[in-house]
Order: structure tokens, then C-alpha cells, then sequence
């Protein structure tokens, strides 16, 4: 079996309608008190519009919102496959996103499989960046870059 070679593509923007609506939170409490953060926001569907979609974001001990791919409901986890896939990607089940304030998010990424020898993909560096994931963000609304 060939190990994999993980290869991240550069972020995507998303039109400005995205920023017209801003999340909704709701708070609620696991069984064992740790507090989770129900965002709901909207994100484009397959019809040029735009759906509310609900994540479940765990509250971390030095108050980042923490986005696990497993923690979400079947739908939101569709939605999420459905928007990478949009991409030629995959969701990152693996791991974890941490998110602060208003902004929510999607991690997805493609993996291809190399031999040992052959040559690793080339990388244009001379901009001095790296393309290292393709994540699609959503700003607080009224957030300056």
C-alpha cells in the first residue's frame, strides 16, 4: 500500500451576499456541563441561493469555538460533504476547526496517492505563500479585513 500525500488547495471567498445575515446563536448544555454553541448561518445551496445551515460548536476552555465534523447533525454533515464535494473534495473528518466570534466555516481537503519516487506536486512560491487549505469562511458581519 502507497502512503498518501495530502495536497491543500488556497482558500475560496464566497460572494458578498453571504455577509447580509448575521449567525444565529443559541446556547445549550451537554449532560456533563460543557456548553455548546448553536450557530445557525446561511450558505449557498445548489440552486444559486442560499440555505441556513445549523452547526454544533463546542465552547473550549479558553472560548474558541471548536467545529468537529462528527459532533453535527446528519444534515449539517450532508451539507458539508455536499459543499466540499462542489470542490472535488472531502469534508476534514479528522481533527478539528476552531472559529472565533461570528465567523463559521467548512475545512475540506483532497488527498491524492504518490509512489515513493514519483515527483511531488510543484508549488509557485513566489508570491511568498503556500497554498495550504481550502477552507470556506464567513466573517462576522460589518468585520473589516
Amino acid at each position: 500500500m502507497r502512503p498518501p500525500f495530502v495536497l491543500f488547495l488556497t482558500t475560496l471567498p464566497f460572494s458578498s451576499a453571504l455577509h447580509a445575515q448575521e449567525p444565529h446563536d443559541r446556547i445549550e448544555f451537554t449532560a456533563d456541563g460543557h456548553r455548546i454553541v448553536i450557530r445557525t448561518s446561511c450558505w449557498p445551496d445548489q440552486n444559486g441561493g442560499t440555505v441556513p445551515v445549523q452547526q454544533r460548536l463546542q465552547v473550549t476552555a479558553d472560548g474558541y469555538l471548536r467545529y468537529d465534523f462528527h459532533d453535527q447533525r446528519a444534515e449539517t454533515r450532508a451539507y458539508h460533504e455536499a459543499l466540499c464535494a462542489t470542490s472535488g473534495m472531502e469534508p476534514m473528518r479528522d481533527g478539528e476547526a476552531l472559529m472565533v466570534g461570528n465567523s463559521s466555516g467548512w475545512g475540506c481537503h483532497r488527498s491524492h496517492e504518490y509512489t515513493p519516487d514519483a515527483p511531488l506536486p510543484e508549488l509557485d512560491v513566489s508570491a511568498g505563500v503556500v497554498p495550504l487549505a481550502d477552507c470556506f469562511i464567513r466573517d462576522a458581519p460589518g468585520r473589516t479585513k
